[in-house]
């Protein structure tokens, strides 16, 4: 079993099928990003993700039940926040990546997508454990002229340091050996 920290880096790459996202890798960046949001009006905010297995092809499908780790700010500040999600049992093929998509939300407003985008490189066959992630975020609210600015920064080890810690799977090539070395399955087959 592998338990990683993943952290919301400021170097895009293209993974299949999913443009210039922003790379979801063990390592950190130290130069941040970030995506500002604005509404007339004074609005609370808050700020979620929602996962998705995405395979080669470039199908993508959603492992959060909507959006997710929700963190809240009721008045001006900035600064770290983090939320739990229990992320579910899910199996990937050989080449699916998680693909981690960040929102923001204005009061009652809808939901809206932030230019946080992040996805790992393509990944082995693997399971992903049903654990509880934690999902860390730089936030901030901020009012000014009648408006509501809400401010999402990742990338800066130093400051802005989104990340999900906890992110746990087992290799499905290594867990067949371990069952193989103790007589509980046969010969091994790639699908």
């Amino acid at each position: 079993m592998i338990i990683e920290t993943r952290y919301m880096r400021s170097d895009q790459h293209t993974i299949n099928k999913q443009y210039l996202n922003y790379k979801l890798l063990p390592t950190p960046t130290s130069i941040g990003e970030d995506s500002i949001q604005v509404e007339l009006g004074d609005y609370s905010l808050q700020w979620g993700v929602r996962v998705f297995k995405v395979s080669e092809a470039g199908v993508r499908t959603e492992i959060t039940t909507g959006v997710s780790a929700i963190v809240e700010r009721t008045v001006n500040g900035y600064g770290m926040q983090f939320a739990n999600f229990v992320c579910p049992g899910t199996e990937l093929s050989s080449k699916d990546a998680i693909k981690v998509d960040v929102y923001v939300k204005f009061g009652t407003l809808a939901w809206a997508a932030t230019g946080g985008h992040f996805i790992t490189t393509q990944l082995p066959p693997l399971f992903l454990h049903s654990v509880t992630w934690t999902v860390w975020y730089f936030t901030e609210r901020w009012t000014a002229g009648g408006f509501t600015w809400a401010t999402f920064a990742w990338g800066n080890v130093g400051l802005e340091n989104a990340r999900i810690e906890n992110f746990t799977y087992t290799v499905r090539y290594r867990l067949k050996s371990i069952l193989k070395e103790k007589g509980l399955v046969g010969e091994l087959r790639e699908k």
